[in-house]
């Protein structure tokens, strides 16, 4: 039994730990109480040919963390720490060759106790390109792992050449940018500038079918490092002597590049009105067009005094020029105030007496009486049903009509209201022949009242619907046959 419990102390002893009577090892130096067989001690220092736990993050650790749960020193485990949890361990090597959640795989790894930082080789096939001759290949670890104990953070920021007002203008188009260092790694895996599909270059067309579809990113992007910076003179028919003189009569005119893509952002020659301001100033290229506008009386802008601003009654690009109508609904239909560029119209309107818009004093306010823009103008009848049919107020504009009839009817001297034309004329188009057609008078076969007054049986002046007799016949009721 004796030689059993020695050849077992010097297996034990070579591994670095005492041996007590009974054969259980100890971590300490000192001999054993009551003599018992001993070994010299394994020290921290001596254990270094092994694994390092002299100094280091392994320092405080004794014999039974990593020895205590089995028979023999010479196995041992990396795994029952905390912070050697499986879940952490395997994301931490996500990408790593051969990695195995095993003590003898993390010793193999790992035989200095620390992370072996990995070379730029195996950094640039499994995660970022970093090896020489790439753009990245004199960074250095904590230039993007600014938290050493957490190689998974990382940051693209903390270069100048990326400081947030320099990339912010380089990705203005570019779907979901942000200024984030995932967002950056996301487009740009292999830390080059991806070029854009002809489809996806929104900010002007270059895509198959367009006039510039055979264009090289080259051709406009002379400075590879920032497409942000363009030029649109660089082609032949884009020469100066080519250009100013096409644009003799276009207000802010310069020859620059941010100029043309100001004004023609499409890639079109036709000019794009729908980049100008609201509300844009038409005059700063039309100027002249208003002198030359006078294919009718009606379009002679200066002659009828219109408003020099444009846009007040032309609301369309598309839907204006030479022999083209007005489009009133696009300045607000019947709301408009026509009057604002026709005024001049009612001096005009003398075709007949009862057009003479002046001499009859008509309403100055168009709308009043004309809600049709095609249903007004020389010759053409007054549309009464538009203004109201019978219930309209007729002396708003036929006063003078009114006091001027004398045949076959003097309104004046049988005292008729002039605001109660519509009581007997209930037709517009035979109001000249109004008979008065009941009991009393008729004009034929009842003339027995005709020196009356039309006041001496209708005495509501404001309602020509009623009457009496019983102002001169007193015996009378309120109708001739009572």
């Amino acid at each position: 039994m004796k030689t059993i419990v020695l050849v077992a102390a010097g297996l034990i002893a070579l591994l670095g730990c005492d041996v007590l009577p009974g054969g259980r090892a100890t971590s300490g130096g000192a001999a054993p109480p009551g003599g018992g067989v001993s070994n010299t001690a394994m020290t921290r220092p001596q254990h270094e040919m092994f694994f390092p736990i002299a100094a280091g993050a392994h320092s405080a650790t004794d014999c039974n963390s990593c020895h205590g749960g089995f028979s023999s020193f010479k196995q041992f485990t990396c795994i029952s720490c905390h912070d050697h949890a499986q879940t952490a361990t395997d994301t931490s090597h996500a990408g790593v060759s051969g990695y195995k959640y095993d003590s003898k795989s993390c010793l193999g790894c790992h035989p200095s106790g620390m992370a072996t930082a990995l070379s730029r080789a195996d950094h640039s096939s499994q995660f970022f390109p970093i090896d020489p001759g790439k753009s990245h290949g004199n960074a250095q670890c904590s230039d993007c792992h600014t938290n050493a104990s957490d190689k998974k953070q990382f940051t693209c920021l903390t270069c100048h050449e990326h400081a947030q007002d320099v990339l912010a203008p380089k990705h203005v188009g570019v779907t979901d940018y942000k200024w984030d260092s995932q967002a950056c790694l996301s487009c740009h895996p292999q830390s080059s500038v991806p070029e854009l599909p002809r489809m996806a270059h929104t900010l002007f067309p270059i895509d198959v079918g367009t006039k510039h579809a055979n264009t090289q990113c080259g051709d406009c992007h002379t400075n590879p490092s920032d497409k942000s910076q363009f030029t649109c003179i660089g082609c032949h028919d884009h020469a100066e002597p080519v250009t100013t003189p096409k644009h003799t009569k276009v207000a802010g005119y310069t020859y620059d590049s941010p100029s043309c893509y100001r004004c023609h952002s499409n890639g079109a020659a036709v000019f794009d009105h729908a980049t100008l301001p609201a509300p844009p100033n038409c005059l700063g290229c039309h100027q002249a067009a208003l002198a030359v506008a006078i294919t009718t009386p009606a379009s002679m802008h200066v002659a009828n005094m219109f408003p020099t601003t444009c846009e007040s009654c032309h609301k369309s690009f598309t839907a204006w020029g030479p022999g083209t109508p007005m489009a009133h609904a696009a300045i607000g239909g019947t709301a408009s105030k026509c009057e604002t560029c026709h005024t001049g119209n009612l001096s005009k309107a003398v075709t007949s007496p009862a057009s003479m818009h002046v001499a009859n004093m008509f309403p100055t306010a168009c709308a009043t009486c004309h809600t049709s823009f095609t249903a007004w103008g020389p010759k053409t009848p007054m549309q009464h049903a538009a203004v109201g049919g019978t219930k309209s107020k007729c002396e708003t504009c036929h006063l003078s009509t009114f006091m001027t009839a004398t045949t076959p009817f003097n309104h004046i001297t049988q005292k008729v209201s002039a605001s109660v034309c519509n009581t007997c004329h209930t037709d517009f188009t035979t109001w000249n022949k109004f008979v008065h057609n009941n009991n009393c008078y008729n004009g034929t076969t009842l003339r027995g009242h005709q020196g009356a007054t039309c006041a001496q049986c209708h005495t509501v002046p404001t309602d020509y619907k009623q009457s009496s007799c019983t102002a001169c016949h007193q015996n009378r009721g309120t109708n001739c046959n009572d």
